[in-house]
């Protein structure tokens, strides 16, 4: 199908109007992934009850968490680590930075310190594991 002007209007009235990808396939006669794709390259999203619900359930985050990330201090200094944890003693959010130099331990000790939202280290075994990248130097280019 060619996308000219008239095509790119109508199904801007039609995402306007709340009709569902479906439907604007059915309409024009392509596929919902063909639909779904046009409306990522023109920028246009579908706002209907069902898309802002699974948003809604999507971003949702339970209240035991948010008062466990309240209650945890979050500091980028070197955490003191006399023993460790034990791996299935650590929460959910504790840091899974495995400490390799406790011989002999009976468990598999990691450090256990507080971590951010979406992480498994804390701030300081983050920066461990993730080195900052650098910008590599831009050779000039041949002339």
């Amino acid at each position: 199908m060619i996308w000219d002007d008239d095509a790119i209007a109508r199904l801007r009235e039609m995402v306007s109007a709340g009709r569902s990808q479906g439907q604007i396939a059915a309409a024009f006669g392509l596929t919902r992934n063909a639909i779904a794709g046009r409306l990522h390259r023109f920028g246009l999203r579908i706002e209907n009850d069902v898309a802002k619900r699974r948003r809604a359930i999507a971003c949702a985050v339970p209240e035991e968490i948010v008062e466990e990330i309240a209650a945890a201090v979050v500091v980028d200094a070197e955490p003191a680590l006399a023993a460790g944890v034990a791996l299935d003693a650590a929460g959910v959010m504790a840091c899974r930075y495995p400490i390799w130099d406790t011989h002999g331990a009976p468990h598999y000790p990691v450090c256990g310190e507080p971590t951010p939202i979406g992480s498994a280290w804390c701030s300081y075994h983050r920066r461990l594991v993730y080195p900052e990248r650098r910008m590599p130097m831009l050779a000039e280019a041949p002339r």
